[in-house]
């Protein structure tokens, strides 16, 4: 009698950890593009939402420049997240709670 096959593993290749050597077991592919899409579902209503907040409250001959600041606010956030803020959601850590600042590309040391 043939030995029976092994169970398939339940558990999908994405969430196995050290299923490759280039791919930490930390790194969830599943976890960040999650991530990635809520924060682009964030960024696309906020634009708008504080573009109408701030212009409802100004004086009307204020409300295009209002928007302009939200959208230039928003501009900024995104900025800092893509130089240092990424890094110190997933990069080296500095304090338990706290990563090291710097650009996503750059090797750690």
């Amino acid at each position: 009698m043939a030995p029976a096959a092994p169970l398939p593993n339940p558990v999908p290749v994405a969430y196995q950890a050290f299923t490759s050597a280039a791919v930490p077991g930390w790194l969830n592919k599943g976890d960040n593009a999650w991530q990635m899409v809520a924060a682009t579902l964030v960024g696309l209503q906020s634009v708008p939402g504080l573009v109408i907040l701030y212009g409802s409250i100004v004086k009307k001959k204020w409300a295009v420049n209002s928007a302009f600041m939200a959208l230039y606010a928003f501009a900024a956030v995104v900025l800092c997240w893509v130089i240092w803020a990424y890094k110190m959601s997933f990069g080296d850590k500095l304090l338990p709670f706290w990563g090291k600042a710097g650009p996503p590309s750059a090797r750690a040391s």
